[in-house]
């Protein structure tokens, strides 16, 4: 049999010390360290859930104050028509610019109601929808027969209405009644000449069967909407002019009249002109 040299029986040695340590350490804490007994009691509180109460409430209210002091959203200070909210109110109410620009790009035949905000994919965030739902307010719909019952009001009739007369041209009716959304309603029917697409015979037919109503247009508030609002009428459409507008405001004040906004900003008078019936000072 080969015996283990001085070496090896160090090493053993050495090994059964550790593992000695390993196994008798805690045993040896727990001994003098002995772990403390615990007793349940039942208590009777007599049917007094006031202090079961008080602590629901606390904890409630700590997560509630967590909850809106991590929340970016912001409700809104009074009854709102989102129809006539622009970016820049969208955003004060903690939407992104995107988000914002989202809202208006949806927004081409107006929301008439709160399912048709949850149509777009802004109004989805529950968080959001549930913050503004009861500030909002929606515009009456009006009896298309206002005038003449056997015409209708070209700033209220619905896509199938044009595409009838238009004797199905479904495409030409959607374009419309996009730019309707765009300018903000017709003013004269002359205006439907400018729609991309129409055609003499076109124009003819819908000024037998409607008529617009100049009330109804809405006003674009020359004093108030961003760059980006303003942008997006037809009628101003270039950034350059938006821009200048809004600089202008900054640096003088408000606009007071049509004729203040021709002399501030020159060059631009047949412009302002066209645009004359949608201006809100």
């Amino acid at each position: 049999m080969k015996e283990f040299s001085k070496r090896s029986k160090r090493a053993i040695l050495v090994f059964c010390g550790i593992f000695l340590v390993l196994v008798l350490l805690p045993r040896l804490y727990f001994y003098i360290y002995p772990t403390p007994k615990f007793t349940l009691k039942t208590v009777d509180i007599g049917g007094n859930d006031t202090l079961i109460k008080s602590i629901n409430t606390s904890e409630l209210l700590t997560y509630n104050e967590r909850k809106k002091a991590s929340s970016r959203f912001k409700k809104p200070k009074k009854k709102f028509d989102p129809n006539g909210y622009s970016v820049e109110d969208w955003m004060k109410l903690g939407l992104s610019e995107k988000q914002a620009a989202a809202i208006l790009k949806f927004n081409k035949y107006g929301f008439h109601s709160p399912s048709d905000l949850r149509k777009c994919f802004v109004f989805q965030n529950d968080e959001f929808y549930d913050l503004i739902v009861d500030s909002l307010v929606f515009p009456e719909q009006k009896s298309k027969f206002t005038h003449d019952p056997n015409r209708l009001d070209l700033n209220f009739v619905r896509k199938n209405d044009l595409t009838e007369v238009l004797h199905g041209d479904s495409l030409l009716a959607k374009r419309i009644l996009s730019y309707k959304f765009l300018l903000g309603g017709f003013y004269e029917m002359e205006q439907l000449q400018e729609v991309h697409g129409m055609t003499q015979k076109a124009y003819e037919e819908l000024r037998k069967n409607f008529y617009v109503n100049r009330r109804d247009i809405r006003k674009l508030k020359i004093n108030t909407e961003d760059v980006y609002r303003l942008k997006e009428h037809p009628y101003i459409h270039e950034w350059k002019v938006a821009a200048e507008i809004v600089q202008s405001r900054k640096k003088e004040g408000d606009f007071k009249s049509l004729d203040d906004l021709k002399k501030r900003i020159p060059h631009n008078e047949s412009i302002f002109n066209k645009l004359a019936p949608y201006l809100k000072f």
